[in-house]
């Protein structure tokens, strides 16, 4: 008996088997159908909630400059006002600080704690490359952007080797430096494309350096000294070295820039544009 059964159960099948096969792709058509339908909603859903979720984030940028504290560094007071007057329309609410000098802005570094450092290059005594220096030997860790008149392709690498998140010219319109401070104080860096270009050369391989390259960062400003027709001994009074000192620098400048007397290093550093 039992074995008539399994002989018909099989007999069944083989005769039905393409209308068996039919249903089973329909039923399973039918179950991938709706488990499909619901991987959309889910994903859908998911969607939603993310999304309500980035709207309910702050923005570091936006809330950290509304109310950040920045330290205005330069020599002339009308540009620290002017700086000053600039952020203050952007960002009613930040709170500012001011130095005229390496001393001045030192000082204010090591006593409050800022969120923001806005440094020109060219200082009284010290430069502000030799602050960027100072800064990282103490271990003051302050997102600088410096704002100078020098041109990108002379001081922005030596300035972002020195430390700095940005580096930007005087030259600039006031909306592209209201744009650097705000990036800069979103944890990111500011570069032009000037700056990103030369550092795309730098990473493409090792060059033979020329021209100024080829000088130090202190040598560089002792150039640049020279150039404004400042002594061996003015220039040793301003940066507290030796006139010793600054007439080794001035031998190696002869040696590296190929030129011979000391009017022939002020034309270079004149035309190099190192001299305001």
């Amino acid at each position: 008996m039992w074995q008539n059964t399994d002989f018909s159960a099989r007999l069944f099948f083989r005769n039905n088997l393409v209308e068996i096969g039919f249903f089973c792709g329909r039923l399973l058509d039918k179950l991938n159908k709706r488990t499909f339908a619901r991987w959309q909603a889910r994903k859908k859903k998911m969607r939603k909630t993310a999304l309500k979720d980035i709207g309910k984030q702050e923005v570091p940028a936006a809330a950290s400059a509304a109310t950040a504290r920045v330290l205005l560094v330069d020599d002339h007071a009308v540009v620290r006002q002017g700086l000053k007057q600039i952020l203050q329309e952007a960002f009613p609410q930040q709170k500012y600080g001011e130095a005229g000098d390496f001393n001045q802005a030192l000082a204010l570094l090591q006593k409050q704690k800022w969120d923001l450092l806005v440094l020109d290059l060219t200082l009284p005594g010290p430069s502000g490359l030799d602050l960027l220096k100072e800064m990282r030997m103490q271990g003051l860790k302050v997102p600088t952007l410096v704002l100078s008149v020098h041109s990108e392709e002379q001081y922005a690498i030596r300035a972002l080797r020195g430390g700095a998140a940005g580096y930007l010219c005087k030259s600039a319109a006031p909306q592209e430096f209201v744009g650097a401070v705000e990036r800069i104080l979103g944890g990111h860096c500011y570069l032009s494309a000037t700056v990103t270009e030369r550092l795309a050369q730098a990473v493409r391989g090792p060059r033979n350096k020329v021209g100024l390259e080829r000088l130090s960062d202190r040598e560089l400003e002792v150039l640049r000294l020279i150039g404004m027709g400042r002594s061996v001994k003015q220039i040793g009074e301003q940066l507290n070295l030796s006139v010793k000192t600054i007439s080794t620098y001035r031998a190696r400048l002869l040696v590296k820039l190929e030129v011979d007397t000391t009017a022939h290093l002020m034309r270079y550093a004149m035309d190099e544009g190192l001299v305001e």
